[in-house]
Protein backbone atom coordinates (compact mmCIF):
# COMPACT_ATOMS: atom_id res chain seq x y z
CA UNK A 1 0.00 0.00 0.00
CA UNK A 2 0.98 3.66 -0.95
CA UNK A 3 2.01 4.89 2.47
CA UNK A 4 0.35 8.72 2.01
CA UNK A 5 -3.08 6.86 0.50
CA UNK A 6 -5.62 5.93 3.55
CA UNK A 7 -8.30 3.81 1.82
CA UNK A 8 -9.97 3.73 5.35
CA UNK A 9 -10.26 7.49 5.94
CA UNK A 10 -13.53 8.21 3.82
CA UNK A 11 -16.05 6.13 2.34
CA UNK A 12 -15.67 4.62 -0.69
CA UNK A 13 -17.53 6.80 -2.73
CA UNK A 14 -15.53 9.78 -1.50
CA UNK A 15 -12.71 8.15 -2.08
CA UNK A 16 -14.11 7.32 -6.00
CA UNK A 17 -15.36 10.63 -6.44
CA UNK A 18 -12.08 12.18 -5.48
CA UNK A 19 -10.17 9.75 -8.03
CA UNK A 20 -12.54 10.61 -10.67
CA UNK A 21 -10.93 14.59 -10.30
CA UNK A 22 -7.48 13.34 -11.17
CA UNK A 23 -6.78 16.12 -13.97
CA UNK A 24 -3.66 13.35 -15.32
CA UNK A 25 -6.18 10.05 -15.00
CA UNK A 26 -2.90 8.17 -13.24
CA UNK A 27 -4.92 7.24 -10.79
CA UNK A 28 -7.61 4.53 -10.89
CA UNK A 29 -9.80 2.04 -8.86
CA UNK A 30 -11.45 -1.23 -9.09
CA UNK A 31 -14.96 -2.54 -7.33
CA UNK A 32 -14.77 -5.95 -6.07
CA UNK A 33 -18.16 -7.91 -6.63
CA UNK A 34 -19.88 -8.86 -3.28
CA UNK A 35 -20.04 -12.42 -2.40
CA UNK A 36 -23.32 -14.46 -2.87
CA UNK A 37 -24.24 -16.33 -0.03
Amino acid sequence: MIPWIDLEGAQSDVIINQINKCPSGALKYHLNKKEVA
